[in-house]
């Protein structure tokens, strides 16, 4: 999604949270998704991905717990920057 947008365009991304845990990382659920403090985290059930580090230096990410359906979300909202840093791989 961040390859196609336009510089300065932003993408949302929007999953309920931490239902990965009770599904125990099988089928579609292999990933479990949570907020801390304004950052997306990602876990495969090992290790924790931050998408704020992922994405340092290339795009601003902010992220925030809501509620929805009467379950937890995490609403990431990522924007792409104009110019990627100089030592940003290609």
């Amino acid at each position: 999604m961040l390859a196609v947008i336009r510089p300065s365009s932003w993408v949302y991304l929007w999953h309920f949270a931490n239902t990965e845990l009770n599904e125990r990382y099988r089928g579609l659920h292999q990933w479990n998704f949570d907020e801390k403090n304004g950052d997306m985290t990602i876990s495969d059930g090992r290790r924790d991905f931050s998408l704020k580090k992922a994405l340092a230096g290339f795009r601003t990410v902010q992220a925030h717990g809501k509620r929805a359906f009467n379950s937890p979300v995490v609403v990431a909202r990522i924007q792409k920057l104009a110019t990627p840093p100089r030592n940003f791989p290609n």
